[in-house]
């Protein structure tokens, strides 16, 4: 599957927004190959939790994880409110894997705690090209692991 938020698939300009006043934009959810280019993802709350992200890759109750994925060109960002603690959520259950996901050219911005969180279930990630930032202070919320741009534990990134 591939969503392209251009008009017509060319040029640069985005024209497609999804946005969610109450969690999750887009979710990878045991999916593979599929491509998410040229879109505005807002996200305005979340639950405070670790498991939250504007962009979700994520298993459940299977043996394999979302793999070979790509985010491409995408904007990013909290919106307004308490928002989602992570821009981009990688999880997995049953020792599934994320692997050989893309993050490639997104604007990340205005995020709570991390921008992009990766646990022990990516493997073989690629974020290349993006751009990172808050307009506002980032104010701590004193999450396990402490706030960052982007949190990585136990992962393989290339």
């Amino acid at each position: 599957l591939t969503i392209d938020g251009r008009a017509g698939g060319t040029g640069t300009t985005r024209q497609l927004s999804i946005i969610n006043n109450w969690g999750t934009t887009v979710a990878f959810r045991n999916s593979s190959n599929n491509k998410l280019r040229y879109v505005t993802c807002i996200t305005t709350t979340q639950p405070f939790t670790t498991t939250a992200g504007n962009i979700q890759f994520f298993s459940y109750n299977s043996l394999f994880g979302s793999n070979n994925n790509l985010v491409e060109n995408c904007d990013i960002s909290l919106g307004s409110g308490s928002g989602p603690t992570s821009l981009i959520y990688s999880s997995t259950g049953n020792n599934a894997k994320n692997i050989n996901d893309s993050i490639v050219n997104c604007n990340l911005h205005e995020f709570s705690s991390w921008t992009i969180y990766l646990n022990d279930s990516a493997l073989q990630w690629k974020i290349i090209g993006n751009s990172f930032y808050k307009q506002t202070p980032l104010v701590p919320r004193n999450m396990v692991g402490g706030d960052a741009i982007i949190k990585i534990e136990e992962s393989m990134i290339l």
